[in-house]
């Protein structure tokens, strides 16, 4: 694992961002212990700035602390994954329902953008990593298009936590052999919808969407992959 700081920001940020973006990439697994010697000696930096970040990673709901073990990347159970999942569904719900009145033309199309660039991504399993990423992309920009503060602060308050139970395999949201396809096919329903400028409309496509993605976890969950995986999400 390589963690790369920049310069230009506090000690502190440095060690904040590089923890954070291996943690969201995967390279700092879940239950992964964040033992300060070998970090602070990886870092070159003192233990003040790395505690600090720690705290800071904690507070975002990355990091899990215990008394007399230390910092932990966090693990979520089967049932904390569900509520994630269940608040993002309101959230992204509510989103698509406001969009649909509030988005402009040039919102619109932003995320159009986002469901071409999930198309135009060669189907190799390499890109998953940038397929999540696209992914997170595409549901804060549908929150940022409601024009709701309060709505994108909750948003930010949890996205870290969104991004990290996005770890499934391919399987429950795209065939291996058609990630970017099915992926885009699964965005453009969100689109369409906001598009049409019916607001309950918008909300329930989200809903039914996010229902049956969940259906899809379960079914991975359960051993049952290769009959989810025929389908398109």
């Amino acid at each position: 694992m390589v963690l790369a700081i920049d310069q230009h920001r506090t000690v502190a940020e440095q060690i904040y961002q590089a923890l954070r973006s291996a943690i969201l990439a995967g390279s700092l697994t879940p239950g992964q212990r964040l033992a300060e010697g070998p970090l602070s000696d990886q870092l070159n930096t003192s233990r003040a700035p790395l505690r600090e970040a720690i705290r800071r990673l904690e507070s975002e709901g990355l990091v899990v602390t215990y008394p007399h073990r230390g910092a932990f990347v966090v693990s979520f159970s089967e049932r904390e994954i569900d509520e994630l999942n269940s608040l993002a569904t309101l959230i992204e719900g509510f989103a698509a329902r406001l969009a649909a009145e509030r988005a402009d033309d040039a919102g619109l199309q932003s995320l159009q953008a986002l469901v071409d660039a999930m198309r135009a991504t060669p189907p190799d399993q390499h890109q998953w990593l940038h397929l999540r990423e696209l992914d997170f992309q595409f549901h804060q920009k549908l929150v940022e298009l409601t024009d709701h503060s309060r709505l994108l602060k909750l948003w930010f308050s949890l996205g870290s936590q969104f991004r990290l139970t996005f770890t499934t395999p391919i399987t429950a949201y795209a065939r291996p052999d058609r990630l970017g396809g099915d992926m885009a096919d699964s965005h453009q329903v969100i689109v369409d919808a906001v598009r049409s400028r019916d607001p309950q409309y918008a909300e329930e496509r989200v809903r039914s969407r996010n229902a049956d993605i969940k259906q899809r976890l379960e079914a991975v969950r359960s051993g049952q992959a290769s009959d989810v995986s025929a389908q398109t999400p």
